[in-house]
């Protein structure tokens, strides 16, 4: 990238390039050096800072600080670059070829803070996750021991590992990944069965508000008009959902039927169904025909104790697979065995892999040097083959 950079600044005068980021500096204070380094070569050249231990000297300040060892298990002094000097002569140089806009400036619209400030929420460590960062010191100390192979075990692995475990265990282990699906499931199959207990009593009570509309008994508010023609009833509410259409995610209060209130709703995608809502709420599906709609929302009312039985059952099985998983937490894993011997079989296949792949030039020179050695070996013997006879006839 570096290349092309100047190419076509070399085609442009020093010029044609533009890097649009919001984050310039993101990780380390090198990072504004690799961004002079492509925009202004020639202004860098010009004060002699086009080497990084140069740029580094003027405008930068080691500094020496305890933090996290790499293994986790302690903490060790370390010394970097964090902390910019110069600072006015350095956005001086920068500005020339930056177009700098902070977040005051701009002015874009962004989430409130709870508390006008950012909070920090910790999340306590599992003991699974503990016990796995003590395996990992353990590891990082024996390679301080200069008896590991880097081919089984190095600093870069355990740092990588910790890591992954740091984001989410379920990276490193498979009866760690199984143990958080059964713990997530166990979750979902309690809140499932509250959600269904608490549907049927909703339910239940619906039950007892529920008015008898059956047969000659009809009849529904709309508009605070009272209606008792199921075909007029039902023509009503069919144009009542056409003047909704098209509109998202709206919903109007159009009368009342059978104890409940009666809405009209649209969905996502525009398109207008029946709600009646009592402790609970039933959507009841628009037909093309006006009776049909009317069916349709006699049906709803009147499948209430079949609603019930179904409910019934959903808690009934909630309940059971909850006890089922409960089980199986800290249950441990029964394909463990199974599970790292792949994994050790998959190391080794890599590690053959990785030395083919080394060994490839080698064995190259190596076939270029037999055949060599072959075509010489066959060379000498015809020679041999040839001298006895000169011999010979010089003899003569």
């Amino acid at each position: 990238m570096f290349l092309k950079v100047r190419h076509v600044q070399s085609l442009n005068g020093g010029g044609g390039v533009i890097f649009a980021t919001g984050t310039p500096i993101a990780n380390s204070m090198a990072e504004m050096f690799t961004m002079q380094r492509y925009l202004q070569p020639e202004e860098l050249k010009k004060h002699g800072l086009h080497h990084f231990d140069s740029w580094a000297a003027t405008f930068g300040e080691p500094v020496t600080a305890m933090e996290l060892s790499p293994a986790g298990a302690g903490y060790r002094l370390n010394t970097r670059f964090a902390r910019f000097i110069n600072v006015p002569e350095l956005m001086q140089m920068f500005r020339q070829a930056a177009d700098v806009q902070t977040a005051q400036m701009l002015n874009l619209p962004c989430p409130k803070l709870e508390n006008d400030k950012p909070a920090i929420r910790n999340a306590p460590p599992t003991p699974d996750l503990k016990d796995f960062v003590q395996q990992l010191a353990a590891r990082a100390d024996r390679l301080k021991t200069g008896r590991v192979h880097p081919r089984e075990d190095n600093m870069l692995k355990i740092t990588s590992e910790g890591r992954k475990a740091a984001l989410d265990l379920r990276l490193r282990s498979a009866h760690a990944e199984e143990q958080y699906r059964i713990r997530s499931n166990l979750r979902h199959a309690h809140d499932d069965a509250a959600t269904f207990t608490a549907r049927l009593d909703n339910l239940r009570h619906d039950l007892t508000t529920r008015e008898d509309t059956s047969g000659d008994q009809f009849s529904i508010v709309l508009d605070g008009e009272t209606v008792t023609n199921r075909g007029i009833a039902g023509e009503l509410l069919i144009r009542r959902a056409e003047k909704l259409k098209n509109r998202v995610c709206e919903e109007v209060l159009v009368g009342k039927f059978a104890g409940f209130d009666l809405f009209v709703r649209t969905n996502l995608g525009g398109d207008a169904d029946l709600v009646l809502r009592g402790k609970n709420s039933y959507a009841v599906r628009v037909t093309d025909t006006a009776l049909g709609t009317i069916r349709s929302l006699e049906a709803t009312v009147q499948g209430f104790e079949e609603r019930v039985t179904k409910l019934e059952t959903d808690i009934a099985d909630s309940q059971k697979r909850a006890k089922e998983l409960e089980t199986k937490v800290g249950a441990h894993f029964e394909h463990e065995e199974r599970y790292q011997d792949l994994s050790r079989r998959q190391s080794e296949i890599e590690e053959k892999l990785d030395l083919t792949k080394n060994q490839a030039p080698s064995q190259v020179e190596a076939a270029s040097v037999d055949e060599s050695e072959e075509k010489n070996s066959r060379t000498q013997n015809k020679t041999n083959a040839v001298r006895p006879k000169q011999r010979m006839t010089v003899s003569v």
